[in-house]
């Protein structure tokens, strides 16, 4: 609900506001068993017999992060309406960052259409030791809602103008009660798809990019030091649900 002292804005404001899927992840039970096309974080992925697993710079198996089977969430504008998404990255993932010349090598999206192809079912090097260097070192099963966002602070898509000042200025004069509610009001924690991004630090999107995926820390999931991480693609790319340029960044406190 928006607070009282910002109706002022309440005009102004809507015009920011962005839909975005939010997810709840809860970690499967032991000895339980998904499907292979189901939505989840971690696991064992749904890989048609004729794609390779991905496999970083270094020729090591990637970390399958999180995937999304769109026959299973609500419809968000501009996002695929069914195919499975999928998300992998480096086990070195907490070097991602560090060599822009590299980092593109370090992640892969990949996208299936067709979800009925036969499917792979031996993934030896899945062990345990490699899951240990993710940050989602078990599998997760995923719950889907639409929900909307009035804006982002920290997301440079976010710019209004509150009365002169920015999001910062305006809440630097707000007193305690005010930049709680403030702060609520603005949230854009949590995993979800699209909307706006939470950033720890500093908006690092490329200009005109989206989120196509936000993963935060939670009991169990730790990025870094109780960061978020993210991947990016431009406008372009996911209009034409081409996913090969999609990036991986994160940050933390």
């Amino acid at each position: 609900m928006l607070p009282e002292f910002l109706k002022e804005f309440q005009e102004g404001l809507e015009k920011y506001k962005l839909d975005c899927i939010k997810i709840v992840a809860t970690p499967t039970e032991r000895g339980e068993i998904t499907d292979i096309r189901q939505s989840k974080f971690s696991g064992v992925p749904y890989l048609p017999v004729n794609v390779d697993y991905p496999r970083d710079m270094n020729g090591i198996h990637m970390l399958l992060l999180a995937q999304i089977n769109f026959a299973e969430t609500p419809h968000l504008e501009g996002y695929p309406t069914e195919g499975i998404l999928q998300f992998f990255v480096s086990k070195d993932w907490t070097e991602i960052g560090e060599d822009p010349r590299t980092d593109i090598e370090q992640s892969q999206v990949l996208y299936h259409t067709d979800t009925t192809e036969a499917y792979q079912t031996d993934f030896p090097f899945l062990t345990q030791d490699l899951l240990i260097e993710s940050p989602i070192p078990c599998e997760y099963k995923l719950a889907f809602t639409m929900s909307s966002e009035p804006g982002g602070p920290g997301d440079a898509r976010f710019d209004f103008n509150f009365n002169g000042k920015d999001w910062f200025e305006y809440s630097e004069q707000l007193d305690e009660e005010q930049q709680y509610e403030f702060d609520e009001y603005f949230g854009t924690e949590g995993h979800k798809i699209g909307g706006y991004t939470y950033f720890a630090q500093d908006d690092e999107s490329k200009q005109d990019d989206v989120p196509i995926l936000q993963i935060d820390s939670e009991e169990g999931i730790m990025i870094g030091d109780a960061g978020v991480l993210h991947f990016f693609l431009s406008k372009k790319d996911l209009k034409n649900r081409n996913f090969e340029n999609a990036y991986f960044q994160w940050d933390c406190c």
